[in-house]
């Protein structure tokens, strides 16, 4: 499916209409983490379920519309009225979910992985906009893990898909076991430091989410792809550098790799890294 059929300009369109509104009128809680979610949610999410013949190519339309009401969300605060806004956005990804499973018949595909990782990510948002607390994470951390899932779960997975379909060496087995375990382990870690248990969980998964990321953005290097494609693969590669260096922080501490810096210079090398790679990369995931 070519990039006009799926019209990804829709999608930017209304994210450049969006970002204005999210800068004067949304709050300031988290600006720029946010725009980079919304990027997702308007464009890169929507955009890749189509290129992907994930969903049909009617629904598209709808994807997009949800996404759009998810991304009103962060114009507000955390009030019942933002939850509503995002509650659609979480029940397409559960119903999506489903419809792949019952259309392939197995759960042993990298996509349905990634649209697993997606549902984690939008309940995480979910959570976060009716002003849940899950495990005693306070807002800052379950917007990050919706970020996180939306970007590193979903999409690095897909993409991961769309690469083992077409050239698959012996080496992936590393690629596709950090696939399946990073996430998990991420989040036990996450929720052992957050009781004072095991830092080193955390750190590990950590360090795994960094080296699977950074196997992709390296097999992706040695295709064949158009400079721009290359670059969108060294953005990633030096997103997950610093992904390294967050995860290694209880060893050898880094003391500009803090949370803040973290999510602004990392979250935006991982999204237009990913973004430029999800545009350019060929291919049926698997």
């Amino acid at each position: 499916m070519s990039i006009i059929g799926t019209r990804p300009d829709k999608g930017l369109v209304i994210w450049g209409l969006f970002v204005p509104l999210r800068l004067f009128l949304g709050p300031a809680f988290l600006l720029w983490p946010g725009l980079l979610l919304s990027f997702a949610l308007i464009f890169l999410v929507p955009y890749t379920l189509q290129k992907q013949q994930l969903i049909p190519t009617k629904l598209y339309g709808i994807a997009l519309a949800l996404g759009v009401l998810a991304s009103f969300s962060l114009l507000l605060p955390p009030i019942p009225l933002a939850g509503t806004l995002t509650l659609p956005w979480f029940l397409f990804s559960i119903w999506l979910f489903f419809f792949r499973f019952r259309e392939s018949g197995t759960l042993l595909r990298l996509s349905q992985l990634s649209l697993l990782y997606l549902i984690v990510g939008t309940f995480w948002l979910l959570s976060n906009r009716f002003d849940l607390t899950i495990f005693g994470f306070d807002s800052v951390i379950s917007f990050l893990t919706a970020a996180h899932f939306h970007y590193a779960g979903f999409l690095l997975t897909i993409l991961a898909s769309m690469l083992l379909a077409e050239n698959r060496s012996e080496g992936d087995r590393f690629l596709i076991f950090g696939l399946i375990a990073a996430a998990p382990l991420t989040a036990a870690g996450i929720t052992l430091s957050r009781y004072g248990l095991l830092p080193e969980v955390e750190a590990v998964a950590a360090c795994l989410m960094a080296a699977t990321g950074s196997w992709v953005a390296i097999r992706y290097l040695q295709t064949d792809w158009p400079l721009i494609g290359k670059m969108g693969a060294l953005l990633l590669l030096a997103g997950m550098v610093l992904a390294l260096g967050y995860g290694i922080r209880i060893w050898y501490p880094i003391k500009i790799l803090n949370i803040p810096w973290m999510y602004k210079v990392h979250g935006s090398l991982n999204t237009v890294g990913l973004g430029l790679m999800v545009l350019l990369a060929k291919g049926k995931s698997n």
